[in-house]
């Protein structure tokens, strides 16, 4: 197996070379001339896997059997230094998911006095917290602390960073994936729902492929791999392999290798389970976190060549190293190679340019239609695309010291992401940035005059390196706006990119979407009732208003049922975004009716802001997405009725968030 696992890693590196003793100029450029080539090849192998994994995709997984296993779970938040206000939220979130099945713990690693004061005063809100002498093995240290110290008390251990908050009903739609006894654990779709700027906009389209397409394409491989955050394990398994890998500044993806190295499996369940998360905000946060990302995916070359896989699995993870390579060292001699030729007057290949054109050309264009038919039902489109790779080629300058430090085996410390963004971006990256653009504008107008004076024979390699300087020049120059951009997007923009589930799996049409709608809105505002009743005057008056606006909206969309001539649904399998919800409001309003501690209330709170902010952010975005596209609606005659009353339910809905979450919040 371990030839099988060298002869692969080996194959584009020898392919490359090999093409380079017969194109190559002799000299120091035949480094240059290896590295473009190599460039060729490895985008080469990770479009074929991009393809295979998109093939996968499409298929439906079937390690899902039965009910949902009767197991106790652990919840653990890790923090460091992070604001206490955003880590009780994420409490609140998991004990609102977790019910009476398990407890929530918290794992602080903070060394800053202030921040560990403030979470000790939230201790009445029935959660532990865990505190070490030392952050030995960082995040990964403190997990198996635990798992030490509790780990027998419990079936699973699900793992939250303190911004990605959970829905009510995570572990019923995930905890039956574990009556396969090999089933090592479960990861669901990070999510990043604070978009607030141009970095953050980046890094969302930057995650929407690899969430939604790569992974859920490594499912039948078997090698879907732990996102860190997001991850439901089986204790069993994590203690065979010794708990999390400490060795490495990436101990999720790591873990996942030693988990499928051992012949456990995993699983991927896209769908919307978690309800909330902060990405990157500005750029130097952005550089920390891919930084941190694509060390630790160096770091696992050496165990990926030695663990006992199958060869799509291998292919899989080698992947994903060479994701990383591609953004570091290859990006890097990409980028010079037109300044070398265009500013020094250096060629470095020898090979006829149209030779170059004519392999190069049809795979750059294939590349580009595959990738765009492959996303385009995920509202990714070309501004997706522009921002992506606008955010990864910045990423380049993070991803080679990476590179650097991991062959000189220089240690780095585990360094959290910032959640907010910082006014001024730091005037050495600012200079980095303008370096590369100044050396790309000089090439391409001293290449342009040499083409229009030269020699004619060389306007096909002119043409070639023009084109790359000014398609670096572009995405360097619009990476260079997305930095700089101060203005937050509005929130019509930030919410009408996010992939909506209805819209893009297609498991709910407009009538199954507004009858379960319905549903939901009628729970709410019953919700609501019983708090006005039990409440203080002032706001009992408030939270009676909310629920005559609820009960309004669900009499609207029977109005729109009505409209649709379709009184109700025909859809049997609801998805948990709207069952789900009901199910849980359900279950907690005779509680809060029979006992009104404040515990209670305030958890009753937390599930109605969750979905609210679902409805108004997700849901209701993606019925109107939906009402633009169903030609159903057109053929009734009441099309703008229809999209004017989802319009004013979640203008609603909105308001009502806001309403709730300041209530929430006099709780705390």
């Amino acid at each position: 197996m371990k030839i099988v696992n060298y002869t692969i890693f080996l194959l584009p590196f020898v392919l490359a070379f090999t093409a380079a003793l017969f194109v190559s100029t002799p000299g120091p450029v035949f480094v240059l001339s290896y590295f473009v080539l190599l460039g060729m090849f490895v985008s080469g192998f990770v479009l074929i896997d991009f393809i295979v994994l998109y093939r996968h995709s499409k298929k439906p997984t079937t390690h899902v059997t039965g009910e949902p296993a009767k197991l106790r779970i652990a919840v653990v938040i890790t923090t460091f230094n992070e604001d206490p206000k955003l880590v009780l939220d994420t409490v609140l979130s998991a004990k609102l998911a977790v019910g009476k099945t398990g407890d929530v713990y918290i794992l602080d690693d903070s060394t800053e006095q202030a921040t560990r004061q403030q979470l000790d005063n939230y201790r009445g809100h029935d959660f532990k917290i865990l505190r070490r002498n030392s952050r030995r093995g960082y995040k990964a240290g403190a997990i198996n602390d635990w798992l030490k110290s509790y780990g027998d008390k419990y079936d699973l251990l699900a793992i939250f960073d303190a911004d990605q908050r959970p829905m009510p009903f995570i572990f019923k739609s995930t905890t039956a994936y574990f009556n396969d006894s090999k089933m090592a654990f479960v990861q669901v779709p990070q999510y990043y729902s604070d978009i607030s700027s141009g970095v953050s906009l980046g890094a969302f389209f930057q995650q929407l492929p690899f969430l939604r397409l790569i992974m859920n394409g490594r499912n039948m491989a078997n090698s879907a791999f732990s996102l860190g955050s997001g991850t439901i394990y089986r204790i069993q398994a994590l203690t065979e392999i010794g708990g999390l890998d400490e060795s490495t500044i990436t101990e999720d993806i790591s873990t996942a290798l030693k988990l499928h190295a051992k012949g456990w499996r995993s699983t991927y369940v896209d769908k919307p389970l978690i309800w909330y998360g902060m990405p990157p905000r500005s750029i130097a946060g952005y550089l920390l976190q891919q930084g941190r990302w694509s060390l630790g995916g160096f770091q696992l070359l050496t165990k990926i060549l030695s663990a006992k896989l199958t060869a799509t699995q291998f292919f899989d993870y080698y992947n994903g190293w060479l994701y990383w390579f591609n953004v570091g060292p290859i990006t890097l001699f990409e980028v010079a190679a037109p300044v070398v030729f265009l500013l020094l007057g250096i060629a470095f290949l020898s090979w006829n340019p149209l030779i170059y054109l004519a392999v190069y050309i049809p795979y750059f264009l294939l590349s580009l239609s595959v990738y765009f038919s492959i996303t385009r039902k995920y509202n990714y489109g070309l501004k997706g695309f522009i921002y992506h790779h606008a955010v990864q080629l910045l990423a380049f300058i993070s991803v080679i010291s990476s590179f650097a430090a991991w062959l000189t085996k220089r240690r780095r410390p585990f360094a959290v992401t910032p959640k907010t963004g910082t006014s001024k971006t730091p005037l050495r990256i600012l200079t980095a940035y303008l370096a590369v653009i100044v050396l790309l504008c000089l090439s391409a107008i001293k290449g342009l005059g040499d083409a229009v004076i030269g020699n004619a024979d060389l306007l096909p390699a002119y043409g070639i390196n023009l084109f790359w300087a000014l398609y670096f020049l572009y995405f360097f120059i619009f990476g260079l706006y997305i930095i700089l951009r101060r203005k937050a997007y509005s929130e019509e923009y930030k919410l009408s990119i996010k992939p909506m589930y209805l819209a893009v799996t297609g498991e709910h049409n407009v009538v199954d979407t507004v009858y379960e709608s319905v549903k939901v809105e009628e729970k709410i505002a019953e919700a609501y009732g019983i708090l006005a009743k039990k409440l203080p005057l002032r706001i009992g008056e408030t939270l009676s208003l909310l629920s005559r606006e609820s009960a309004g909206h669900a009499a609207s969309l029977r109005q729109v049922l009505n409209w649709l001539e379709a009184p109700e649904s025909q859809t049997k399998d609801k998805t948990a975004s709207f069952s789900e919800f009901v199910g849980s409001l359900e279950r907690f309003i005779p509680l809060v009716d029979k006992n009104m501690d404040e515990e209670n209330i305030l958890i009753l709170l937390q599930l109605l802001l969750e979905t609210e902010r679902e409805f108004s952010e997700e849901i209701y975005i993606g019925l109107l997405t939906e009402i633009f596209s169903e030609s159903l609606l057109r053929k009734t005659g009441k099309y703008q009725e229809i999209k004017e009353t989802v319009e004013r339910i979640r203008g609603d809905e909105l308001r009502h968030t806001a309403l709730i979450e300041e209530l929430r919040n006099s709780y705390l």
